[in-house]
């Protein structure tokens, strides 16, 4: 399973190497004023120095920074699983790498999704970013599931 979790994290890296990569080239580009907030049909509704757009990339980053400290520490308060999920330090790494390439994809989505609407080829941001959200949900609960079948199996 380490190779799962291995894998898992260098796809998260190169989803982030992405971001970054597709921001900084976007970047020369971008008007002055972009938006920085969108409503719930992905409408701009908050506008700001182009400048903001690093905050996506430099965020995405520091979360999928805590993620790998979790991923090593699956006692770490900050991780809040199951316990019967933390008690398999093995899934519980894969679990928190799975979730690490949902959030940075989710980042890549939203990033992409800015400049294309900062740039004019886009009147709206896409339902992408809630369809990932919700899929992220799905993710927790089949983990849940996995987990506690687990802890069943190993009680019996």
């Amino acid at each position: 399973m380490a190779l799962a979790a291995n894998i898992l994290r260098f796809i998260s890296i190169l989803v982030l190497v992405a971001l970054w990569v597709y921001t900084g080239v976007r970047f020369p580009s971008l008007p002055q004023e972009i938006p920085v907030h969108f409503d719930f049909h992905g409408n701009p509704d908050n506008y700001g120095s182009r400048n903001m757009i690093w905050i996506e990339p430099v965020v995405a980053t520091l979360l999928f920074l805590l993620l790998q400290y979790v991923s090593k520490n699956v006692q770490s308060p900050l991780l809040n699983i199951p316990q019967s999920l933390r008690e398999n330090k093995w899934l519980a790494e894969v679990f928190v790498m799975g979730m690490s390439v949902v959030v940075s994809v989710l980042f890549l989505v939203i990033g992409y999704g800015s400049i294309q609407v900062s740039s004019g080829q886009s009147a709206t941001l896409s339902y992408l970013p809630l369809i990932l959200v919700g899929l992220m949900f799905v993710y927790m609960l089949v983990f849940f599931a996995v987990a506690s079948r687990l802890k069943k199996k190993e009680n019996s």
